[in-house]
C-alpha cells in the first residue's frame, strides 16, 4: 500500500504591517497554508475574517484607508466564504476629517498561480469587484501602487 497523503498545512497568520501613504494607512495582512475547498473552507475564512477585523480594531480603524491581503503563501482552489474577508472590512469613515461615513475601503488580494486564478473567478478579472472593491494582483509592488492610486482618487489630491 502507498503512503498516506500528508495532512494539509493549517492556516498561518503573518504579522500585520501598517504603512502610511499621503492619503492614509494601508494595512497589510498575510495568510498562508491551506484553504480547504468549498464549504470545508468556511472555518478557515471565518478565522481569517475574525483575525482581520480584530487587527483592524487594534489599530485606529479611521487611519486605515486600504487593505492589502497577502495570500501568496495560501493554497486556495475554490469556495466563496473567502469573500467575507474584504466584505466585512469594506467601509470606513476615512482617514481624513469630514469624509463620508460610508467611504469604501479599497483592498487588494496579492496571490499567484492557481490561487490568483481562483480568486479572480470569484472577484473578477479586470476591475475591482463591485461588491467588495477587491482586486486580485500578482505582484505586491503593483498592489501597493494600485491602493495608493485608489486612495488618491478618494482623498486626493
Amino acid at each position: 500500500m502507498g503512503d498516506a497523503a500528508p495532512a494539509p498545512l493549517r492556516l498561518i497568520i503573518g504579522e500585520p504591517e501598517l504603512r502610511q501613504t499621503r492619503y492614509g494607512g494601508v494595512l497589510r495582512l498575510s495568510y498562508a497554508g491551506y484553504y480547504p475547498p468549498g464549504s470545508e473552507g468556511n472555518a478557515t475564512a471565518d478565522a481569517m475574517t475574525r483575525h482581520a477585523a480584530e487587527t483592524l480594531a487594534a489599530y485606529d480603524p479611521q487611519a486605515v484607508g486600504a487593505l492589502l491581503f497577502d495570500l501568496t503563501g495560501l493554497a486556495y482552489a475554490w469556495g466563496d466564504a473567502i469573500a467575507g474577508l474584504p466584505l466585512r472590512l469594506r467601509f470606513t469613515s476615512g482617514p481624513q476629517a469630514g469624509a463620508w461615513p460610508s467611504t469604501p475601503r479599497p483592498n487588494v488580494m496579492v496571490a499567484a498561480g492557481q490561487t490568483a486564478a481562483a480568486l479572480r473567478s470569484l472577484f473578477g478579472a479586470h476591475r475591482p469587484s463591485e461588491l467588495t472593491g477587491t482586486r486580485v494582483i500578482e505582484d505586491e509592488a503593483d498592489a501597493w501602487n494600485d491602493l495608493t492610486a485608489r486612495l488618491s482618487l478618494l482623498y486626493g489630491p
